[in-house]
């Protein structure tokens, strides 16, 4: 059974992701609109709605980029962190 915390991430990942691709937009807090070019995708009724398909957007792709850098800085930074004199680095 998923958890409440569970469902709350998902639904948040979820909305960054279609707000990310520009098919939902923020109208106030709390509040979304599907924008037109999501409401042209859902015209088209496709089978699944992922990454993989959301991939199509360059705005998306960008997204996605700029979040694996910086998810890399924070995974260079925790090494560095915990690595002990005797560790060696690879190059």
């Amino acid at each position: 059974m998923i958890t409440y915390k569970e469902f709350k991430n998902a639904q948040n990942k979820t909305i960054k992701y279609l707000k990310k691709a520009g098919m939902l937009e923020t109208t106030r807090r709390g509040y979304y609109r599907i924008t037109e070019r999501g409401q042209q995708i859902l015209r088209q009724s496709p089978p699944n709605i992922n990454t993989a398909f959301l991939r199509q957007f360059p705005e998306f792709v960008e997204f996605q980029k700029t979040t694996r850098i910086k998810l890399d800085e924070a995974e260079d930074e925790e090494n560095e962190e915990t690595q002990t004199p005797g560790d060696s680095e690879i190059c």
